[in-house]
């Protein structure tokens, strides 16, 4: 019987690969997961040398034992088909493909992963941000046993702007259920939405907190002073109760069993000590979710202006 190998994903955290000061930053940084953006982070014109330094990146081996994936640009894209050779050849742990709409667009990006000559250990990571992505959960984590996917990434800000909705994160509730139910029905890892405002510590601890309720194995990040949250707030457990390692392995249903209820007196014991820290701050429930205090629009705002000062300084 193989042993499956647990990989926490607790902190997956965006790094713009047009940044080279970013890029040299994330080498010590305590995240699980770095994260090669391609995509959001990256104006078209620097593209091309975003690409070229994250297949950088990828090659040194300076980053240590951390999980390194790139997000590359959507198959709509004129710059998808590099990208994917790039990331295929430059020894990535995994490929995140955003915008994913059926289980048709998994099928073909694996094969074109096969076509790149892409070792059988790079996986395959599916942005879930679309509404028909929503409508084909089951359709797309099923073909987890039979291709490279092994993870979802919801993205909640692409997913508010097709609905036509706000960004308000009470909205998802019923998208955040689905989409663990389906992950795990299939033995998918699954990664929570980013929380944009990272100067608000509180609705970050918030959503992490949720993340954790329901059932998610980590948080994607915009920056790095998001990591100690999550890396506080979501479960490092190495048990099947919380998701899978890469490697396909096999346990009974004793070991599970096991498994679950050493990771429940775990949980008990952080469910404690939170409730602890919880009860000097009751104001702090009152906020729904991680909702900032003040209107959506300036909080969006505010975030947007971060965002953009990590992207141009790294800092």
């Amino acid at each position: 019987m193989s042993q499956i190998t647990y990989r926490p994903r607790r902190s997956c955290l965006y790094m713009p690969a047009s940044n080279k000061r970013a890029l040299e930053k994330a080498k010590s940084l305590p995240a699980d997961t770095i994260i090669f953006d391609l995509e959001d982070a990256v104006a078209p014109e620097a593209k091309e040398e975003a690409r070229e330094q994250a297949g950088a990146a990828l090659q040194s081996g300076d980053y240590g034992k951390r999980e390194l994936v790139v997000r590359i640009n959507a198959m709509d894209t004129p710059w998808f088909a590099q990208d994917l050779k790039q990331a295929c050849r430059s020894g990535a742990d995994a490929v995140l493909v955003p915008k994913i709409l059926s289980a048709d667009d998994i099928i073909r990006i694996s094969g074109l992963m096969d076509d790149c000559d892409a070792a059988p250990s790079i996986r395959l990571w599916a942005m879930i941000e679309m509404p028909l992505a929503i409508l084909n959960l089951a359709e797309i984590a099923a073909l987890g046993s039979q291709h490279r996917l092994t993870t979802f990434v919801m993205g909640f800000n692409d997913l508010a702007k097709e609905m036509h909705a706000e960004q308000d994160r009470s909205v998802f509730g019923p998208v955040m259920t689905q989409a663990v139910i389906a992950a795990r029905a299939y033995g998918l890892n699954i990664i929570d939405s980013v929380y944009n405002d990272f100067n608000d510590p509180d609705g970050l601890e918030a959503e992490c907190l949720e993340a954790r309720k329901l059932g998610f194995d980590g948080k994607s990040l915009i920056h790095p002073a998001q990591i100690e949250t999550a890396n506080r707030f979501l479960p490092p457990c190495g048990c099947d109760c919380r998701g899978r390692g890469d490697n396909r392995g096999v346990q009974g249903p004793g070991q599970r069993r096991q498994g679950r209820d050493r990771c429940r007196r775990q949980d008990d014991r952080a469910a404690a000590s939170q409730a602890g820290q919880a009860a000097g701050s009751h104001r702090r429930s009152d906020c729904r979710f991680g909702e900032i205090a003040g209107s959506p629009s300036t909080s969006r705002q505010k975030s947007l202006s971060g965002q953009l000062k990590w992207i141009v300084t790294g800092r």
